[in-house]
């Protein structure tokens, strides 16, 4: 499914829209899921038409508790972050952890989207 990321990230708009889209989700009994199989997506700037592919294919582990998400990844992914006039949109490969204090890479590399589609 496509959806638009506002322009407070890289100060234009961005449509994501799936280019393939064979990604696997699965629940297991304690609460984590686990991302398989291959997603990629299209990342365009709505003002020029610039445009970056980016390989979101897993595997990726995704474990929750009341205050934090750790994603644990071998794959690739992208994450977003806006709100209070700023924000970020970067490819990741690593370790991610969401909680109180924001978002960020634990281990790992990553690279800011926004300069390659401005």
């Amino acid at each position: 499914m496509a959806f638009r990321i506002p322009r407070q990230v890289c100060g234009f708009p961005v449509m994501v829209k799936p280019v393939v889209d064979r990604g696997i989700i699965k629940t297991y009994s304690d609460g984590h899921a686990m991302i398989t199989g291959a997603l990629k997506e299209s990342m365009t700037n709505l003002r020029n038409g610039h445009q970056v592919s980016i390989n979101s294919s897993g595997p990726v582990r995704i474990i929750t508790t009341d205050t934090t998400i750790l994603v644990l990844g071998h794959g690739s992914g992208w994450i977003t972050e806006f709100g209070g006039g700023h924000g970020f949109l970067r490819q990741v490969h690593g370790q991610v952890v969401s909680d109180g204090s924001g978002i960020r890479l634990v281990h790992g590399s990553s690279r800011d989207i926004c300069p390659l589609i401005r």
